[in-house]
């Protein structure tokens, strides 16, 4: 505490023996006071992709600037903070987050909310995205029940029973079922024409129509 007289508290003017007394104790509370710690001020960063560092001391004269910079990039650079280019774009590895949205396209898709169930005829697992499938036609040209009927490299297929209307004429037949018509049959040195072609209703055929036989000399 410095012991100063003032016009103020005195109530009157100060005399020159007061004045010289005031900047006697006013001298001797500098010199009293303690000298300003000399330290040292250092500043650094931590993280990644940031750097900068600057120390500032209690006594220097002049200023100090403290930068902090970043190594981000819009690239595909390991150990970097990412940036966007002009146009809103980065390139990234793998980024691994919640997809809210359609992706506009994927190489691989690691799960899926659905799976892809495989049909009939199908060979093949069921695709949940969780690795690649392929799905094959269970086809042969070989009669085997319960698959799809493929052509072989001739383009012939094996069948136990084909139903379906004809259309035009059968190479050869084990069994017929019903004869609407036929030409001539050749058996023996015989040949019969057969001419009627109301075979749901033979009696209207007459008998020359029905039977007609021509022996072959």
């Amino acid at each position: 505490m410095v012991d100063i007289v003032t016009r103020a508290g005195k109530g009157s003017p100060l005399t020159n023996a007061e004045v010289d007394a005031n900047f006697t104790n006013l001298a001797t509370a500098v010199d009293a006071a303690p000298a300003p710690n000399d330290g040292t001020l250092t500043m650094a960063v931590s993280g990644t992709g940031l750097s900068g560092s600057a120390s500032f001391t209690a006594d220097q004269s002049g200023s100090s600037t403290f930068t902090v910079t970043s190594n981000a990039t819009n690239a595909n650079t390991a150990s970097t903070i990412v940036a966007r280019d002009a146009s809103g774009n980065f390139s990234a590895g793998t980024i691994t987050a919640a997809l809210s949205g359609n992706a506009t396209t994927a190489t691989t898709a690691s799960a899926t909310t659905a799976t892809l169930t495989r049909g009939s005829y199908l060979t093949g697992s069921n695709f949940n995205g969780s690795s690649a499938t392929t799905w094959a036609v269970d086809a042969t040209s070989a009669n085997t029940a319960s698959k799809v009927v493929a052509r072989d490299a001739s383009g012939n297929f094996s069948a136990g029973t084909i139903t379906a209307s004809l259309s035009g004429n059968a190479t050869s037949a084990t069994t017929a079922g019903r004869i609407s018509h036929i030409s001539h049959i050749s058996y023996n040195c015989w040949i019969m024409h057969w001419q009627c072609r109301d075979s749901d209703n033979p009696a209207n055929c007459t008998d020359h129509q029905r039977r007609k036989f021509q022996r072959v000399s």
